[in-house]
């Protein structure tokens, strides 16, 4: 399972509807600004961003980790891909596991790009001695 998100219209998304933020960070644009000023106003908006990242990883994570035998979370590939994991379900459990990864997509509409594999090889879940 990897899932991407355009930083660009989450940013867009973020400012539309956080208003105070938005507004001071308007209020800033054309000013000199100090470095401190410039962080400041930057580790908000990372801040705000971030908190937008993990509410997604935390929707999938909880609807599908209690579907899964084991799970794998692995490094992000891109700066675009915001998770990447691969969950072990039992062959009779893909169909439920699908309509959860469908239920997940519906709840962030026109937001996430996911690819989701199933039926492929458990090959995260093997160990070489």
């Amino acid at each position: 399972m990897k899932v991407f998100w355009n930083q660009t219209a989450e940013l867009n998304a973020l400012m539309e509807e956080n208003q105070d933020l938005r507004e001071r960070r308007d209020r800033l644009e054309g000013q000199p600004l100090s470095m401190d000023e410039v962080i400041a106003i930057g580790r908000e908006i990372e801040s705000n961003i971030l908190d937008r990242e993990n509410e997604i990883i935390t929707a999938f994570q909880d609807c599908l980790i209690p579907l899964a035998l084991d799970y794998v979370e692995n490094e992000s590939m891109t700066d675009l891909m915001i998770y990447n994991a691969a969950y072990l379900i039992p062959w009779n459990s893909e169909e439920k596991f699908s309509q959860k990864v469908e239920e997940i997509d519906n709840y962030f509409p026109k937001r996430l790009r996911i690819r989701y594999n199933n039926f492929t090889a458990p090959y995260n879940f093997t160990q070489l001695d």
